[in-house]
């Protein structure tokens, strides 16, 4: 019986009775850590893994241990009793804590982040993540998170919509625009930001007129660089040093991955000094690593220390130190410490970046690592640090800089995931008469006008830019909390209403590749990874695995989640082929002046084609499935001679009408006979440009989606009235007129389907109609087939679902097609194509309808059950569609056919009224307690 411990608020030990003593813990702790804060005590039987002296776990990297037990003896004090593993969908995402850009996979379940652990990347985080990356997930869903846009009025916070919070916003700007001048609007942004909203939020400014915007929030030192301060190497490369000096970190704490590869270079012999304070290493064992000399002083200090170093540095190489200095014993050991080994970094810490005399410790850096082989680089201090430098969120020609911006320089200020004060070494934001802060959370109450939720990392998509230069790009995890909306969405909305020229983004892959202006793949140029002041020339071995000349290409590296889609963001397996591809093209033409018009095009071009080619084909090949299934419902053979199977029936009866001959009609209208057809179809294949097949996946993602559907197929009648009045024949005529009048009677009923639909989901966006269905008491303990619009609108389905039978003039309303009716009404007098073009079209509508049916009623790419999230959503997709529209074919072989005031009257003095007062119902259920859909 081992006694359960308590060794602080993140590891568990409750567990101990599964305990093997296979010491794993132990060693992490000694090997990777570098602090062995559990040990084995006593002996034989008594032999329990315990700390010493009742004391805490605290290691800035102690989670990991939980990962490493073998047997599940160590667990997660936030996550105990929360879930079962298996219950669990797993996505893949970037920490956005440090510059490391850990890899993570993000652990899912009823749409809200339970646990997060390592994803393994040898070339970035290993198989390891920081306490921080693993553990602050508990904050995302806490009582400060922002869920609604908030005004402030009259001294008190007040929810408002978004449209009133964003024109406020736009109307505020505008005013101190024209009253104090563009110059005195700024933006103050976080380097945590993603790429895409830092680039967003500099093109937002620029666009108004200001230059103001600027992430260095924490520095003293504003002066002008070229290129991007980086890590000047790898991260890879840190574990095979040989010789570092550290200057200006508490390298343990900022940057708890990169301490642990350079603790483990330190373990292979490696050298390591420090140059900083005693508040970032009191003692020699506060980096739990050997070092091999340290020189201590305060920041102010610090220039003179590296100027003893290049004195030490130069006497030891016979030449002139650039500035003077003294080679102290301290210096001397600094500089021997250098001089040794082959493969050597000279890294410069948070506290270095935003010290008053940055330039000079980068030039006295530079200096001393020409002398002595080593590369210069660093750590930098966030997520983005990177990626701000190299997108322009600093201020250009006659811009302010973040210290100038904060000490009252301007009148009206956008912060962007930060707070002054905590952000900005405690100096607070002054001189605004507006201030508009965009956060996830409930931040800068005391001094914004304005707050706009957006989503942090795990609810948007975006990309983070490591030390290194590695962009890498995620996907949202779940779905927005409330009314939050990401980030980069946001700023492209508030730039439109500001009247800023900018693209019409839809997707953050298209603000990716106008941030990195196209380069293939979403890479840095390495030219532009330069820590400019003064530029060092090294050799590729000194360089410790960079290119030549000390600049590493950046690479993209997009982290797309696993495809388990119980929350439905999840995107398509073939999304990173998409982008890539995208990205290519953007390459391909990159430079000339046509390239944003020639790609743009040709992309739209490919993209309709690759969602026509299947259509035609499935149209096609619905043909023979009906036949098929109407012969085994019937007991008889279908198709089965041409081909094996029958497969290339469809294929032979295309070849058929397309060979055979085109009779017009003598006095028939030449040009509108031909258009009659072309106008049936073109519709039915027009409305699939707004049809997502997933969450990103649309042609055209427009927020008036369901909208577009309707305007389109409103005008597949025309092409019925076209072809009867063309035909220079009565009895087309007569048959266009009945089923032009059946057609518009069941679209009336239909639209009524729509409207309620858009009632309860509070959207047009198809795309938000099927995110609509994803939430819920049922969804919620994973049977989420009963939260989609089917069961609660179950009247209202069925009504869509037979209207979508008669609107496409299917059996059995199809009295165009009767026996003691006109036969074929309006397409009595085509054969050939035409007829086979209004063939086709009667079958894309069946297409159309069941894919609208199912994105509206039966939760679109969502699985029924949460434990199937693991397929992928399109597969859902495609299989509900294909279910609904087998059913119309099943009622072909079921019913008989209807006369046609029967047709008629079933429409206007059944679904019509039924359809109304549904609508009444449901307004009233929205207004009530009991509203489900809120």
């Amino acid at each position: 019986m081992v006694f359960p411990q308590d060794v602080g608020p993140l590891i568990s030990m409750k567990e101990m009775n599964r305990c093997i003593h296979c010491t794993r813990c132990v060693r992490f702790g000694q090997e990777i850590a570098g602090v062995m804060e559990l040990g084995m005590a006593h002996r034989g039987e008594h032999s329990e893994i315990t700390t010493f002296v009742g004391n805490s776990v605290d290691s800035e990297l102690s989670g990991n241990m939980i990962d490493i037990c073998p047997v599940g003896a160590l667990t997660s004090k936030p996550f105990r009793y929360s879930a079962r593993t298996w219950e669990l969908s797993r996505r893949k995402s970037i920490s956005p804590h440090d510059s490391t850009g850990a890899n993570l996979i993000v652990q899912v379940k009823n749409h809200q982040v339970m646990r997060v652990v390592p994803l393994e990347n040898e070339d970035v985080n290993e198989c390891w993540i920081a306490d921080r990356d693993r553990f602050s997930y508990e904050a995302l869903n806490g009582e400060d998170r922002l869920t609604r846009p908030m005004l402030k009025q009259g001294g008190e916070w007040k929810e408002v919509d978004w449209q009133t919070a964003l024109e406020y916003v736009a109307n505020g700007l505008n005013q101190i625009k024209s009253e104090h001048g563009a110059e005195r609007i700024g933006a103050l942004v976080s380097p945590h930001s993603t790429l895409e909203e830092l680039y967003l939020a500099g093109a937002l400014v620029r666009g108004l007129g200001s230059q103001n915007i600027d992430h260095r929030l924490r520095h003293t030192e504003f002066a002008p660089a070229e290129g991007v301060r980086w890590l000047g190497t790898s991260i890879a490369s840190l574990s095979q040093l040989q010789a570092a000096l550290i200057v200006g970190s508490n390298l343990r704490k900022d940057h708890p991955l990169f301490a642990g590869r350079i603790r483990q270079a330190a373990r292979n012999g490696a050298a390591v000094a420090a140059i900083t304070s005693v508040a970032l290493l009191g003692q020699s064992g506060a980096w739990a690593m050997p070092l091999a000399a340290a020189s201590i002083g305060e920041p102010g200090e610090w220039v003179q220390l590296l100027a003893d170093v290049a004195a030490a540095v130069a006497g030891g190489k016979g030449d002139v130190a650039p500035v003077p200095g003294q080679a102290t014993e301290e210096a001397q050991a600094l500089a021997e410490a250098l001089l040794s080994g082959e493969r050597k970094a000279i890294l410069l810490g948070n506290a270095a970046a935003q010290h008053p005399a940055a330039s000079s410790l980068l030039a006295l850096c530079q200096w001393i690592g020409e002398q002595t082989g080593a590369t210069v680089g660093y750590l930098t201090e966030a997520a983005n640090t990177v990626g701000a430098q190299a997108v322009g969120a600093l201020p250009s020609a006659g811009g302010l800089n973040a210290g100038q911006m904060l000490a009252g320089g301007l009148k009206a200020a956008l912060l962007l995931h930060c707070e002054p004060g905590p952000d900005s070494r405690g100096v607070e934001l002054s001189g605004c008469d507006m201030v508009v802060t965009l956060s996830p959370f409930k931040a800068n109450l005391d001094v914004s006008d304005v707050l706009l939720p957006i989503a942090p990392f795990t609810e948007t998509s975006g990309t983070f830019v490591n030390a290194e230069g590695r962009a890498q790009g995620f996907h949202a995890v779940v779905r927005p909390l409330g009314e939050t909306r990401p980030g980069w969405k946001v700023l492209r909305v508030l730039g439109d209403l500001l009247g800023v020229v900018q693209p019409a983004y839809q997707t953050s892959q298209e603000v990716l590749a106008q941030a990195l202006e196209g380069a293939a793949m979403g890479s840095i140029a390495g030219e532009r990874l330069s820590n400019p002041h003064f530029r060092a020339h090294r050799s590729p071995a000194a360089a410790g695995g960079a290119a030549a000349g000390g600049h590493l290409s950046a690479r993209w590296h997009r982290a797309p989640r696993a495809l388990a889609a119980d929350d439905g963001r999840c995107a398509p397996g073939s999304r990173g082929m998409i982008d890539a591809i995208y990205n290519f093209g953007l390459h391909l033409f990159a430079g000339t002046w046509w390239s944003g018009i020639v790609w743009p095009v040709v992309w739209n071009l490919i993209k309709i084609v690759v969602v026509l080619l299947p259509l035609m084909g499935a149209v096609a090949y619905l043909t023979l499935w009906e036949r098929k299934l109407l012969g085994f419902m019937q007991v008889r053979h279908g198709p089965n001679r041409t081909g094996p199977w029958g497969l290339l029936q469809p294929i032979a009866d295309a070849v058929k009408l397309l060979t055979k001959e085109i009779i017009q009609p003598t006095a028939a209208a030449k040009g509108l006979f031909f258009l009659g057809p072309l106008m049936a179809i073109m519709p039915a294949l027009a409305a699939w440009v707004v049809i997502p097949f997933g969450p990103e996946t649309a042609l055209s993602n427009v927020n008036a989606g369901l909208l577009v559907v309707m305007a389109i197929t409103s005008i597949e009648v025309y092409g019925v009235i076209i072809a009867g009045w063309a035909s220079n024949s009565k009895y087309a005529f007569l048959g266009a007129l009945r089923a032009s009048a059946q057609m518009v009677s069941y679209e009336i009923a239909m639209g009524f389907c729509f409207l309620v639909v858009l009632m309860v989901s509070g959207s047009m966006n198809l795309t938000d109609i099927v995110m609509g269905q994803a939430k819920g008491m049922a969804a919620g303990k994973g049977l989420a087939f009963l939260s989609w619009n089917w069961l609660p609108l179950l009247p209202i389905f069925l009504v869509y679902l037979i209207s979508g039978v008669a609107e496409t003039n299917r059996h059995p309303f199809d009295v165009v097609e009767g026996e003691a009716e006109i036969v074929a009404g309006h397409m009595v007098e085509y054969s050939g194509m035409g007829f086979a073009i209004f063939f086709l079209a009667e079958y894309a509508s069946m297409w159309l309808v069941s894919i609208l049916g199912v994105l509206m009623f039966l939760g679109g790419w969502l699985p029924p059950f949460e434990a199937l999230g693991f397929i992928p959503g399109w597969i859902w997709l495609g299989l509900k569609t294909f279910v609904v529209v087998s059913m119309f074919i099943w009622i072909r072989a079921t019913f008989p056919r209807f006369r046609y005031d029967q047709i008629m009257r079933l429409g206007w003095k059944i679904f019509i009224p039924v359809t109304l007062v549904w609508l009444v119902i449901v307004g009233g259920w929205l207004l009530s307690p009991w509203n489900i859909w809120h």
